[in-house]
């Protein structure tokens, strides 16, 4: 199972829909607290995509989490960032990627991560 953590509700539900589009299971969030909730409670949860848009500096701690936890995660940014960029990797997520998404690269580098390649 996918954890997608997004404060958009729209955007959320247009990730949710690619994802499933590719026949990934997927569950949502749409901030740090829920998504910190979901990964303590579901043992599910093979990999994360966190779009930090809308999200608090606390985005960090949840990548912490899921790195002490073994699930990989993707982070999305709204724009290159290199701080942002580097912050990401330092607190664990495996891959950082930049809005506009390219859906074909994005399902494929979730199915690499999830292990579905």
């Amino acid at each position: 199972m996918i954890l997608l953590v997004q404060a958009g509700e729209r955007n959320r539900a247009l990730l949710r829909q690619v994802l499933e589009d590719a026949r990934q299971s997927v569950t949502t969030a749409a901030d740090e607290a829920q998504a910190e909730a979901i990964v303590l409670e579901n043992a599910a949860i093979r990999t994360a995509v966190i779009d930090v848009a809308g999200l608090s500096p606390r985005v960090w701690s949840l990548c912490r989490l899921l790195a002490s936890r073994k699930i990989p995660s993707i982070v999305i940014l709204p724009r290159e960032n290199q701080q942002a960029r580097a912050a990401a990797l330092g607190h664990g997520a495996q891959a950082v990627l930049v809005k506009p998404l390219v859906a074909r690269e994005f399902v494929s580098l979730v199915k690499t991560l999830v292990g579905q390649s």
